[in-house]
């Protein structure tokens, strides 16, 4: 079962509509239609034909190094510090979670 999320305004892709009337044709795959999601067409069906492309993967030098030295801040305070300030440093305040704050790049 393929489910066909358009986004109204947009233009069909030609190449995508014939795939889907060959497909319903020989009856072994039922499509659904749902014009009313807000969602793009090729996101929903780049994964259903293969030709889904991971541009998370493809980073240059720079936005790599920015992003090692985001990961290395994001740890928590050493112990030898807490005991060094005397436990007035208790936590790192700049700490970040992955999915609640995103980084700005």
């Amino acid at each position: 079962m393929i489910i066909i999320i358009h986004r109204r305004g947009t233009p069909w892709n030609s190449e995508l509509v014939m795939k889907l009337q060959n497909l319903y044709r020989s009856n072994s795959v039922t499509v659904n239609i749902f014009s009313r999601v807000i969602l793009p067409l090729q996101t929903t069906l780049s994964g259903a034909f293969g030709t889904e492309q991971s541009a998370g993967a493809h980073k240059s030098y720079r936005t790599k190094m920015r992003l090692a030295k985001k990961q290395k801040q994001n740890r928590p305070v050493p112990q030898w510090v807490r005991m060094k300030t005397g436990n007035t440093i208790r936590y790192n305040a700049k700490r970040r979670h992955w999915r609640r704050t995103k980084l700005k790049m």
